[in-house]
């Protein structure tokens, strides 16, 4: 009787490779463990806009009791001041992971007049929950202001992602 080794072969043949892929997705699964693969990991930190505003800096920081605080310091690219005044006041809308921010107009006081074009001027959102430093943050925000002449809203958007400090 005549024996033939082609199942053998087959046989060892997937065993080697199968072992191969085995240790490979070992090997992922421990650089996704340590967090060596994990996206929020390799994207980097901006602040974007729309054209009409530009973002010149930002940081988020702890709170006091456990929220982000996001400090957005924009200048106002638009040929024309954006409306800010006891009738006419910039609204701010902010959501981060959910939450929905509580902000304010910073610098210049909220009825202090027009913002210019070139002026700069700063936002400040406060995001209750729990938030951990060194946690990656993504807030974005609502800009709505009036322009000289015009008595209805316009509205920029844009969003902050930067490491909590």
């Amino acid at each position: 009787m005549k024996q033939t080794t082609k199942g053998q072969a087959a046989l060892e043949f997937l065993s080697t490779y199968g072992f191969a892929f085995l240790i490979i997705l070992v090997m992922i699964g421990a650089l996704a463990y340590f967090g060596v693969l994990n996206p929020q990991n390799l994207l980097p930190e901006r602040c974007q806009t729309g054209p009409e505003l530009n973002c010149l800096e930002y940081l988020i920081t702890e709170d006091g009791s456990g929220g982000a605080q996001v400090n957005i310091r924009l200048v106002n690219q638009r040929q024309q001041a954006m409306r800010n005044d006891a009738t006419y006041t910039l609204t701010i809308n902010a959501s981060s992971q959910g939450n929905s921010g509580t902000c304010t107009l910073e610098d210049p006081a909220p009825t202090s007049g027009p913002i210019a074009a070139g002026d700069i001027f700063e936002i400040q959102c406060v995001f209750p929950g729990l938030y951990v430093q060194g946690q990656r943050l993504r807030a974005e925000f609502d800009i709505g202001f009036y322009r000289p002449g015009l008595n209805f809203p316009s509205t920029v958007s844009g969003d902050v992602f930067a490491r909590m400090n």
